[in-house]
């Protein structure tokens, strides 16, 4: 595997600085061992080499400090500054590769004088604002985990998100990337999910008691939710979510919501091929289709320099 990591980091002041005992951030950047990580990371940086955005993109890794790489006291990674910089190309890479859209520009500007960070052109023909927020993953056990309220912490991602996005006939994406257990999602279950109710409201399952009839059942925002989300998020096409993960080679999950009350700024749920997708129709009926983890690395992965 090509090894792009000396390439953007080598001579920079905090790579020099780093120790082994510095923990993650030393094992994704300097680490010998090829972890899923590490490719996800040189998957990454092969975007910035493809599209001519090098420069760009080493003066950012430049820009950290040893001090955020260090591993802090909130328990949080300390490489997740070093991620908040890749996760914007390896969102891209995935884009890119995966669903075949065409890079149009880096940093198109976007609402008031806000930027995005991509804007790429689908197969389709649409052109899509793409705007991408990094998630850093609850340091839980995964017991504790099942009993958080996600719902808020995803909720100002997405809140500061759409402060950029455009309402000028452009379709919009935000793409939140890192955040497994945050923005989990299961196949068998997927109403379960703290960025369906940050998009749609708290869920509720409502039946009748008086008498038990269990063809009443049934689950959805609370009645509240239901009568304020439709002033929400208008300028929000589609929200979707990547989630790197692996033990010796990436896997990566995608899923994508796509926003009934979006107005120009909707996404076409055939611009993104057969990914995890939630679609509500015409009639005001939302369902899920697509497939969750599909087998996408062998386009995602740097074969040479810069390819």
């Amino acid at each position: 595997m090509c090894d792009l990591r000396p390439v953007f980091f080598e001579r920079l002041d905090w790579y020099q600085a780093l120790r082994p005992e510095d923990g993650a951030s030393w094992n994704v950047v300097r680490g010998p061992n090829k972890s899923w990580y590490t490719r996800s990371l040189n998957a990454a940086l092969a975007f910035a080499l493809d599209h001519r955005l090098y420069d760009t993109y080493r003066a950012r890794f430049a820009g950290l400090s040893i001090k955020a790489l260090r591993p802090a006291a909130d328990g949080h990674s300390s490489a997740f500054a070093i991620w908040g910089v890749a996760n914007e190309l390896l969102g891209a890479r995935y884009l890119e590769r995966r669903f075949q859209w065409t890079l149009d520009l880096h940093e198109p500007p976007g609402r008031s004088r806000h930027v995005g960070d991509w804007q790429f052109v689908t197969p389709s023909g649409r052109t899509v604002f793409v705007e991408v927020k990094s998630v850093p993953d609850a340091r839980l056990p995964p017991r504790q985990a099942a009993s958080v309220n996600f719902t808020p912490t995803v909720r100002s991602h997405l809140a500061r998100a759409c402060r950029q996005l455009p309402a000028d006939g452009r379709a919009t994406l935000v793409l939140l990337v890192g955040g497994c257990v945050i923005l989990d999602i299961s196949e068998r279950f997927p109403v379960i999910n703290p960025l369906l109710e940050a998009l749609f409201g708290a869920y509720q399952v409502r039946f009748n008691v008086m008498p038990y009839d269990p063809d009443t059942l049934e689950a959805g925002p609370s009645l509240y939710d239901m009568l304020v989300q439709p002033r929400k998020h208008t300028r929000l096409g589609c929200v979707a979510a990547l989630l790197p993960g692996g033990r010796d080679y990436p896997t990566l999950r995608f899923y994508a919501i796509h926003n009934p009350f979006a107005s120009d700024a909707a996404l076409a749920s055939t611009d993104l091929e057969a990914a995890f997708q939630f679609v509500v129709d015409k009639d005001g009926h939302g369902s899920f289709s697509g497939h969750l983890q599909p087998d996408v690395w062998e386009r995602l992965r740097p074969l040479q320099h810069g390819g």
